[in-house]
């Protein structure tokens, strides 16, 4: 199942897909500017929507840090955090993934 979830979201990652994705700028929880042009011209980008309150968001973060553990700093996770009233900066780093906040 692990390898079914990792060929999905690298799939999903390409350069082909990224191309299709509207751009965007945002700031990081720690306060540097990202924009997804940026991200995803210098390395593969996971863009990861969740909330603190949701069981699915939760489950699939290990796996996502097993992709960074694995691929090092070949894959950015960027993980927008929204509809939630939660620390989510907070949250990741409590859990030990190393996520950019948005």
């Amino acid at each position: 199942m692990r390898i079914l979830w990792v060929s999905l979201l690298l799939t999903l990652t390409t350069t082909a897909a990224a191309e299709t994705a509207p751009d965007f700028a945002a700031v990081t929880a720690s306060g540097e500017p990202i924009t997804l042009t940026d991200e995803v011209s210098t390395q593969r980008t996971v863009l990861f929507f969740w909330a603190s309150w949701c069981p699915y968001c939760k489950a699939l973060m290990p796996h996502l840090q097993s992709l960074r553990l694995e691929h090092g700093d070949d894959v950015r996770i960027i993980a927008i955090h929204f509809r939630d009233d939660a620390d989510g900066a907070a949250f990741i780093r409590e859990q030990g993934y190393d996520f950019t906040v948005i």
